[in-house]
């Protein structure tokens, strides 16, 4: 699902329709998208229960999860990049 996202939102604004020539800009996409996803997951049911957090545990909650996202796209950029490096052996 995610990887459908990520070609729908590079083929239409970046790449030209062609994702496969840009591996490691689709990992920053996933892992921003996991920050995202998980910012959500965390603010939601906050937001229907009606117990928003301050602003500025807000702010630093998305600083967190986007780090989080960050690791995430170091870990599949090295994953393509291994992957790539012992395709030619």
């Amino acid at each position: 699902m995610v990887t459908i996202l990520i070609e729908l939102i590079m083929s239409t604004f970046i790449a030209g329709y062609k994702v496969e020539n840009y591996p490691y800009f689709s990992n920053f996409i996933k892992g921003i998208l996991v920050g995202l996803i998980g910012f959500l997951i965390g603010v939601v049911p906050d937001i229907f229960k009606g117990e928003l957090m301050a602003k500025s545990d807000l702010v630093l909650y998305f600083i967190i999860c986007q780090l989080i996202g960050l690791l995430v796209t170091i870990f599949l950029s090295f994953l393509h990049w291994v992957e790539h490096s012992y395709k030619g052996r």
